[in-house]
């Protein structure tokens, strides 16, 4: 089952979601993804560094930002949890 970072109003309701998805096919480096309607941002877990340049990771609002910093130890652990042969 995949995790969903709970974001602070109203970011939720502006379409925002922060995940750690479960079905990562062949894994690769540990990530989250950043989802608004049809468009996904994925974050390495390692270092922090978005993953991709399309979208462009400057249209993530700084709010979403500020959620995942506030709770990456707590992102990494339920990656960790959900992959486990390719911990952080």
């Amino acid at each position: 089952m995949p995790y969903n970072l709970s974001l602070p109003s109203p970011l939720p309701n502006d379409g925002w979601k922060v995940k750690i998805l479960d079905n990562e096919l062949g894994f690769g480096e540990p990530h989250l993804t950043i989802r608004r309607g049809t468009k996904h941002w994925r974050m390495s877990l390692s270092d922090g560094e978005f993953m991709d340049k399309n979208p462009a990771p400057r249209d993530v609002a700084d709010e979403v930002i500020a959620a995942i910093e506030a709770d990456w130890n707590l992102l990494v652990k339920e990656w960790n949890i959900r992959h486990p042969s390719n911990p952080v």
